[in-house]
């Protein structure tokens, strides 16, 4: 992990989760860059931005995700690619390995 002042860029469209005294901050768009899928942690007592340089089965940039979160694992589905294509995809992410992993999708999206 990178630490102090990797302060994510502007963006809309992501996803943002509490989690132990800190918000997770994944993908979105940015007017400059397009979809994101990077990922960021703020912590709410030392008021720090890290970047996580997260492992696993990396989703595409993305923006405008379905996702959920559990105590462990945050779980993100579909979203929408730099062209405009809507995706279908799901995954999940260890909130304290910052591992991902590619869920199975059965049947027809």
């Amino acid at each position: 992990m990178e630490s102090g002042t990797a302060i994510p860029s502007p963006r809309c469209a992501y996803v943002a989760v509490w989690h132990h005294s800190k918000i997770i901050v994944f993908s979105g768009f940015e007017e400059s860059h397009g979809c994101l899928n990077d990922l960021y942690e703020f912590d709410i007592q030392s008021l720090t931005w890290t970047k996580i340089e997260a492992t696993g089965a990396l989703p595409s940039g993305r923006w405008g995700s379905a996702w959920t979160k559990d105590d462990t694992h945050l779980y993100i589905n579909g979203g929408e690619s730099d062209q405009q294509v809507a995706l279908s995809d799901f995954y999940s992410i260890n909130l304290e390995t910052y591992e991902w992993t590619e869920m199975p999708s059965l049947g027809t999206p």
